[in-house]
């Protein structure tokens, strides 16, 4: 994978991530809900949110680290957005 290719795939990658981050952060986020101590439904899900999170972080994190390493190996190239590398480095904080 060379040029454009390239990086339609990393930011493919890094919209995707970022927003399966938002999802999962707002499926997980009880501050509001007023009705969950009751709601056995609701904690469930929220269960098993939790679950689908810690399944899937070590995908995320390997995705990522690869993701960054390439732009790395670019940006070594002259050829790299450093606007990536943040934005990756962003969403390993997440």
């Amino acid at each position: 994978m060379e040029g454009r290719s390239l990086e339609q795939y990393i930011n493919v990658n890094l919209d995707d991530i970022s927003k399966y981050l938002q999802t999962t952060k707002t499926a997980v986020y009880i501050k509001d809900m007023d009705d969950w101590k009751q709601d056995v439904d609701k904690l469930l899900d929220i269960k098993k949110n939790l679950h689908t999170i810690n399944k899937r972080k070590e995908e995320i994190y390997l995705k990522l680290d690869m993701i960054e390493q390439t732009l790395r190996h670019l940006e070594e190239l002259n050829q790299s957005k450093g606007k990536q590398i943040k934005k990756t480095q962003e969403l390993k904080k997440a």
